[in-house]
């Protein structure tokens, strides 16, 4: 699910820093296929999970991670881990037709196809960009029919996946390969953090003293990675978990409340309605009826 974090722009708002769960349904693994460039190029998502971004056909894009940015003109797979603070778009500003594969998968995927994929295959090209010719990413796309076709099983899907990501391996040279985002390397251990404990009174000074650092260095590395406070981010991830609960359980307003870290129901539902202008209750009603 999605939170509302609105920075305004000229004509309008857009989400820019967007904390996504494209599993919270139970899914190990989930895939899109997008075929226009619906966000803004500033947008930049993270999110509990592992991603594969694949972009089949020629065109000039940035793609930045953890605040590190990346251009490439031909045909792209990107590998990315949990948690890491990331963006794809076409660096042309007005382009109609930006299409691109994207499959998600959780722990337990990422378990079955370290049984299959070559040793150490994530630790070695997590956070990876793999540039591909023409002719590589069309022999990679044979897979996706099978990985997309949500009639079969996530098992039978996730070898499809293990078969895609042998593939990648054999194809593309060392060369082509690039490691990126490793600028404050800690911050998405930061933000799994704060995931995690999203229900508990959370304390800057105790994440400082977690992770050996300073406060002050914190909230500076975190502002520099996140583009916003750790308070925000905290607030985001509520929010993300109070939309999750409200359309995927029975649970009243005062127990999501409670569930995510809220002092209270009133401040719950103040909270809420400034962030999404519907009140809990409407949202639920809302999202039952799509």
């Amino acid at each position: 699910m999605l939170q509302y974090k609105k920075k305004r722009e000229k004509g309008g708002t857009y989400v820019k820093y967007l904390f996504r769960d494209r599993l919270s349904d139970g899914r190990m693994l989930s895939t899109f296929f997008k075929e226009s460039s619906d966000t803004h190029p500033d947008h930049h998502d993270y999110h509990p999970h592992y991603e594969l971004y694949f972009r089949a056909e020629p065109l000039p894009q940035a793609i930045t991670l953890n605040g590190e940015t990346l251009q490439v003109e031909g045909p792209a797979i990107v590998l990315t881990a949990p948690f890491q603070i990331h963006a794809m778009s076409p660096l042309e500003e007005e382009c109609p037709r930006y299409e691109r594969h994207i499959v998600y998968f959780g722990e337990s995927q990422k378990e079955l196809l370290d049984s299959l994929l070559p040793p150490h295959f994530f630790e070695r090209y997590l956070n990876c960009l793999f540039s591909l010719t023409e002719q590589e990413a069309t022999e990679i796309a044979r897979d996706l029919p099978a990985l997309f076709n949500e009639m079969l099983p996530e098992r039978e899907r996730t070898l499809v996946l293990a078969l895609l990501l042998m593939r990648l391996d054999r194809l593309v040279p060392p060369e082509r390969r690039r490691l990126f985002g490793q600028i404050n390397a800690y911050i998405p251990q930061v933000l799994q953090y704060l995931y995690d404990h999203a229900d508990s009174n959370i304390v800057t000074e105790d994440i400082a003293n977690r992770f050996h650092i300073s406060r002050a260095k914190l909230n500076r590395d975190f502002r520099a990675s996140v583009g916003t406070s750790l308070h925000s981010a905290i607030m985001d991830l509520r929010l993300s978990k109070a939309t999750q609960l409200l359309c995927s359980t029975t649970l009243t307003v005062g127990e999501i409340a409670a569930d995510c870290g809220f002092s209270s129901e009133y401040y719950f539902h103040a909270f809420f309605k400034r962030m999404t202008q519907k009140t809990p209750l409407q949202y639920r009603r809302d999202a039952n009826v799509l």
